[in-house]
C-alpha cells in the first residue's frame, strides 16, 4: 500500500506518474485513500483507515482540525453560546473519552480542544494537507479517482492525484442557504443568516424575527428574547420541546422523534437558519 512521509506529503518512492483523460499529469498514489475534510468525521476516518493498513492523504481547506467546530475559521457557524446537543457519553469516541471533569453538554471550545487532542493522540496531523482545497473529483480507469487540489484561495498551481477511494467528509454547515421570500428586496432592516450570528450583542435593542425552529433557531430566539427590544419566533409547524435535564438528571440519549426539536440528534451542529433583524 502507498505510504506518506512523516509530514503528510506523498512519499516520492511510493508515487508513480500517470495521465488523466484530458492529458493532465497525475500523481498515482496507488492504494492510498483520499479523505476530504478534517472535521470530526474526517479525523475518525483517517484513524480507522490507518489502523486497517491504508495509506491516507487528507485535504483540509482550513488551517486546523475541527471542521465546523473550529470557531477560529471564517466559515464556522459556531456562535459564542454553542454547546453540544447530545450529552457527553453519547458524543465521545469510545477509544478516546472526554475528561470526567467536563460538563454533560460541553461548550464548543471544549469540543474543539477534544478534536485537537484526538488528532495529536493518534498522530493524524501527519496525514493532513492543511490549507488545501479539493476543486474536482473525477472517476478514473480501474475504478479509481482523480482528485485535483490547490492552495485555499486559488493560489498556486493545481495538482491532480489518483486514489483507490475517496471519502468525503466536508460537512454541510459551511455553506449558508438563504431562502427567498416575496418582498425580501424591499425589506429595509438587516437580514442575517444564522451562520453570521456570533454574539447576542448583535441583537441588542432591535426588533427581531427568527425564522425556523431547529436547534440553532431556538438558541437564537432565546438570546433574542433576552437582548432584543422585541422578539418573534416563526416556525412552519408545532413542536414539542424537551429539556436537557429532567428532575435534575441528564436526559437519556434518544433518537430524534418527528416534530421533537429538543430530542438528541446524532449530528453535533444544527442546520443553519435565518434571523431577520429590523432596525426600526
Amino acid at each position: 500500500m502507498s505510504t506518506s512521509t512523516d509530514h503528510g506529503r506523498p512519499d516520492p518512492e511510493a508515487t508513480s506518474s500517470a495521465a488523466s483523460r484530458d492529458g493532465r499529469p497525475v500523481s498515482d498514489r496507488g492504494d492510498t485513500v483520499c479523505v476530504i475534510g478534517a472535521g470530526a468525521s474526517g479525523l475518525t476516518a483517517i484513524k480507522n483507515l490507518r489502523e486497517h493498513g491504508f495509506g491516507v492523504d487528507c485535504y483540509e481547506r482550513e488551517t486546523g482540525v475541527g471542521g465546523a467546530w473550529n470557531w477560529r475559521h471564517d466559515r464556522s457557524p459556531v456562535y459564542a453560546s454553542t454547546h453540544l446537543l447530545s450529552s457527553k457519553p453519547f458524543t465521545q469516541f469510545p477509544d478516546f473519552p472526554m475528561p470526567d471533569s467536563w460538563p454533560d453538554y460541553p461548550h464548543h471550545s471544549q469540543l474543539l480542544s477534544y478534536f485537537e487532542r484526538y488528532a495529536d493522540h493518534f498522530d493524524l496531523r501527519s496525514h493532513i494537507w492543511f490549507g488545501t482545497e479539493v476543486i474536482r473529483v473525477e472517476p478514473a480507469e480501474g475504478d479509481r479517482w482523480d482528485v485535483t487540489t490547490r492552495s485555499t484561495g486559488g493560489y498556486g498551481p493545481e495538482r491532480t492525484s489518483r486514489y483507490a477511494a475517496v471519502l468525503i467528509a466536508n460537512g454541510h454547515n459551511w455553506s449558508p442557504k438563504l431562502p427567498r421570500y416575496e418582498g425580501l428586496e424591499q425589506f429595509r432592516g438587516e437580514i442575517m443568516h444564522a451562520s453570521s450570528y456570533k454574539d447576542p450583542a448583535q441583537l441588542r435593542g432591535k426588533r427581531v424575527l427568527v425564522v425556523g425552529a431547529g436547534n440553532t433557531g431556538c438558541d437564537i430566539a432565546v438570546e433574542a428574547a433576552q437582548q432584543a427590544s422585541r422578539c418573534w419566533h416563526s416556525s412552519r409547524r408545532g413542536y414539542w420541546y424537551a429539556p436537557k435535564y429532567v428532575f435534575g438528571r441528564r436526559r437519556p440519549g434518544q433518537r430524534r422523534a418527528a416534530g421533537a426539536a429538543g430530542a438528541v440528534a446524532d449530528a453535533a451542529v444544527a442546520l443553519p437558519l435565518d434571523a431577520a433583524v429590523d432596525r426600526r
